[in-house]
């Protein structure tokens, strides 16, 4: 299916932008930029890679770090990758839109987030993995 063609079938309305910046949430949303993988809206792959974050975020338990330190070092690694990659695919949001979603980029400052937020942990379970105190 043309991308273009469904982009415009499955949006309805307006997403509200903030009023300043270089935000164009439905330029971008609507774009052939949008669906150029898979020929499906962008938020759903994102949505399966954050849900897999999410698993690592709350497996193992308050203690995990000691108990289980190779899940603290995996989530450090996914946020890593989460960051990563909508740092990559902001740039390349506006390099073809001349446009930021604004939706995309509060992804981004969640990725980043949660990267900061889990650096601590990961940093006892590396210990832990490596025979340190």
């Amino acid at each position: 299916m043309n991308p273009t063609q469904l982009s415009h079938e499955l949006r309805h309305g307006q997403s509200p932008d903030p009023p300043v910046g270089p935000f164009d949430s439905d330029k971008v949303d609507a774009s052939d930029y949008g669906y150029k993988r898979l020929d499906t809206p962008d938020a759903l792959p994102m949505m399966v890679t954050y849900g897999l974050t999410a698993c690592l975020a709350g497996a193992g338990g308050i203690e995990r770090a000691t108990t289980q330190p190779a899940l603290p070092v995996a989530m450090a690694a996914k946020t890593l990758f989460d960051t990563a990659n909508t740092l990559f695919l902001s740039r390349e949001e506006w390099q073809e839109n001349k446009a930021l979603c604004f939706y995309c980029q509060m992804a981004t400052v969640a990725s980043i987030a949660s990267l900061v937020l889990a650096l601590p942990e990961a940093s006892k379970g590396l210990k832990k993995l490596l025979g340190r105190r």
